[in-house]
């Protein structure tokens, strides 16, 4: 329980922290035409990627091919992939951001959120409570897993596009 009360306390911090960094902007977020229409995609293909997931999934799930893992494991992977999917689409298409956004306080967010959602995951694997009579549990570290690496999926991709545009700008 304590693990618990560390990441939500963590969490509240990097919220807080982000408000406040949002908040001194000087000048208002918004969207250009394309970049709405270029999210727009992106939520459709996270949605399609939803929908896939739920489906082979609950397949997977009622043949009997995945009894090793708790229903809740499967619903928060489709969810975190549906996440990354939009995330990293946006990410590479330039509509993540609104314009003159420069994102850095994203990546710390997402940072945070990858060591605290890592040493939490670490915890609970070490503490044997990832698998529970043969099966792989959410509240045994999947979920702290799953969010990790959802997260650092969108760290890299914002490091990558990040140093792209670094590369752009020396030629």
């Amino acid at each position: 329980m304590g693990e618990i009360l560390t990441v939500i306390v963590g969490i509240a911090v990097i919220i807080v922290f982000v408000w406040a960094m949002k908040k001194t902007r000087k000048v208002q977020p918004h969207f250009d035409e394309m970049q709405l229409q270029l999210r727009a995609k992106g939520y459709a293909a996270a949605y399609v990627t939803t929908l896939i997931g739920m489906g082979s999934f609950m397949l997977l799930y009622e043949t009997g091919k995945i009894d090793f893992i708790d229903p809740a494991v499967c619903f928060m992977a489709v969810l975190m992939a549906s996440v990354a999917v939009f995330a990293v689409y946006c990410i590479r298409h330039e509509a993540f951001f609104s314009i003159g956004e420069k994102g850095n306080y994203y990546m710390l967010l997402c940072a945070a959120v990858v060591v605290l959602n890592g040493i939490s995951a670490a915890t609970s694997i070490a503490g044997g409570e990832l698998l529970k009579d043969g099966r792989i549990t959410f509240s045994g570290g999947a979920a702290n897993v799953l969010t990790g690496l959802t997260f650092l999926a969108v760290f890299i991709a914002l490091l990558v596009k990040k140093l792209g545009r670094g590369s752009e700008a020396d030629e």
